[in-house]
């Protein structure tokens, strides 16, 4: 087995175990409730549905009929004898404004003022301080529901200890509260880091549509949960909150696989073409529709599913294409991507089936979304430490070539590529630069009499002593063969006589650690402090010229 399949499957072992993990802690924690802190009053009850009447509902197993806008549902029943200190009735309502009655008397109501104007109610949790003495009163409460098919089910509400409330309320829902945290945290520190990458690299905008999304998904599941209710009882807010983001999470899905489903075939790309401008469409459309109240969010549910569904098909259109043509197998990240797809697909299904197909049957949904965009998250994580781990080896790779390609072999200081690179820069500079050439003497007489060994060694040891000199405050080079030059590309500050002086010191001395050979040297320097208009190549023939000007003087001398 290879080496990048074993990889493979011990990530994806890994991230199994821990989904595992999470779904056996979660459901564990939906049972680790203190019974003494609550009453289920879940039976008892004598409900009337749109002039219907039902006596002795248990809720737990009691389906109304597919309600309507419009239709009312009232429930009553005797409030137990058993007391509960600080109670609270905790009560899930779904698109239904609603009002509570003690003994025929007005005591509670929620969103009539919405459900009269034909507005947005959304659901989730109310917690309802109730009197103290509540004992053996009777109960009604009376719902008025504002959406087509709201619900199938009414969950029974519970009579509860408000010192205990929140508390249970978290550790009832402690790991979906943890994962989506979490996401909603990584998205929000990943979003700049991803905006820094992907103007550098265009290959790390799949990033920004991964913070995006690990944000907004974070946004649905907490409303999904009610885990909202730790931040406000404003069910307009959640209804917002919460069909605004799943409307809008699909687009950067999409734009995720943007990439692959334009680089495909002809007919992937209208696929794509399609499906987005049907999603741009169909945004605007609900939006606009909400906006002027004409129709809700809630009720272009089944749109939205639709649109969903074709975002899927794209997603995996761009994953087998992918894996066919891609020279690199991004194994982790198609796992997660089918598994977010399993569980999102599985999600819809459960969703729809219940509330639709098997409406004649209690109905709790839960979704499982954020374990999907966990796992998601975590692949893109590994392929995103993938990625900068091959991009830091090809650096240092790339690094390595242009050393060698700008470094002179036998001195190992740069070469004429590199020195013409540096003319370049200069040209452009705006700093007044100079250099100084330099040409060995007697390099042809080692090599002739003594060899090309004593050669080589008089080129490096005076490649040393130009480095020790000058290479704190210029860059040394090899033009070839017996001829160097340092340039300084900004002459600004530099003591051109004390380097001068320490490299006659130090050509002293290296002539005193070298056998055979004698460093001797003619200098031409130059730089445009005077001629501001001079170029490098004007600088490099004056100085040039100069240091010509000065071996022939060396060998007047010597004659």
């Amino acid at each position: 087995m290879k080496l990048g399949a074993k990889r493979f499957l011990a990530v994806s072992a890994l991230i199994l175990v821990f989904v595992t993990f999470l779904t056996a802690y979660y459901y564990m924690g939906k049972n680790n409730l203190d019974s003494s802190h609550f009453i289920s009053l879940n039976a008892g009850w004598c409900m009337t549905v749109d002039g219907k009447t039902y006596e002795d509902v248990d809720l737990e197993v009691f389906v109304p009929q597919q309600q309507h806008k419009r239709s009312i549902i009232s429930m009553s029943r005797t409030m137990p004898e058993e007391i509960i200190k600080n109670p609270v009735l905790k009560l899930y309502t779904i698109h239904s404004a609603f009002e509570i009655f003690f003994d025929n008397e007005l005591y509670y109501t929620s969103c009539m003022e919405e459900y009269e104007q034909g507005k947005v109610v959304g659901y989730g949790l109310s917690f309802i301080n109730i009197p103290d003495d509540y004992a053996g009163k009777d109960l009604r409460i009376v719902l008025y529901v504002n959406e087509d098919k709201a619900f199938t089910s009414i969950d029974a509400p519970l009579l509860y200890n408000e010192n205990y409330l929140y508390k249970d309320f978290i550790i009832q829902n402690r790991m979906p509260l943890a994962i989506n945290m979490f996401l909603f945290v990584f998205g929000l520190c990943l979003f700049p880091i991803s905006i820094v990458f992907s103007v550098k690299n265009g290959k790390f905008f799949k990033l920004v549509c991964v913070s995006i999304f690990s944000v907004v998904v974070s946004l649905w599941s907490i409303c999904s949960y009610d885990i909202i209710s730790l931040f406000t009882y404003n069910f307009k807010v959640k209804a917002y909150l919460e069909f605004i983001s799943l409307y809008i999470c699909p687009l950067y899905v999409l734009l995720y696989f943007r990439s692959e489903m334009m680089n495909g075939h002809k007919w992937m790309k209208w696929l794509f073409a399609t499906t987005e401008m049907i999603q741009v469409l169909y945004l605007a459309l609900s939006f606009s529709l909400q906006f002027f109240n004409v129709v809700h969010l809630s009720a272009m549910l089944s749109g939205e599913h639709i649109i969903i569904l074709l975002v899927a098909v794209n997603m995996v259109v761009a994953i087998v294409y992918e894996m066919k043509n891609s020279t690199k197998k991004k194994r982790p990240v198609v796992f997660g991507i089918i598994v977010f797809i399993a569980i999102g697909a599985l999600d819809m299904a459960r969703y729809n089936l219940g509330k639709y197909v098997f409406s004649d049957r209690v109905f709790h949904y839960v979704s499982m979304l954020c374990i999907g965009t966990l796992i998601l998250v975590i692949t893109q994580i590994v392929d995103f430490c993938q990625e900068i781990s091959n991009m830091l080896s090809d650096a240092i790779r790339q690094s390595a070539l242009e050393e060698m390609a700008y470094t002179d072999s036998l001195t190992e200081i740069s070469n004429r590529r590199r020195c013409e690179k540096e003319f370049e820069k200069m040209d452009m500079s705006d700093k007044t630069y100079g250099m100084i050439c330099f040409d060995l003497n007697n390099l042809k007489k080692a090599n002739d009499i003594l060899g090309h060994e004593k050669g080589d060694l008089l080129i490096r040891s005076f490649a040393e002593v130009l480095n020790e000199t000058y290479g704190e405050v210029g860059i040394p080079c090899r033009m070839g063969g017996d001829e160097f030059i340092v340039l300084f590309p900004d002459v600004t500050g530099i003591n051109l006589r004390e380097l001068y002086d320490r490299l006659k010191e130090n050509i002293i001395r290296k002539n005193s650690e070298i056998e055979g050979v004698r460093i001797t040297t003619a200098i031409g320097y130059s730089d445009n402090s005077v001629h501001k208009e001079w170029k490098s190549a004007d600088i490099y023939r004056d100085a040039d010229r100069k240091m010509y000007n000065n071996k022939m003087a060396m060998k007047a001398q010597r004659v």
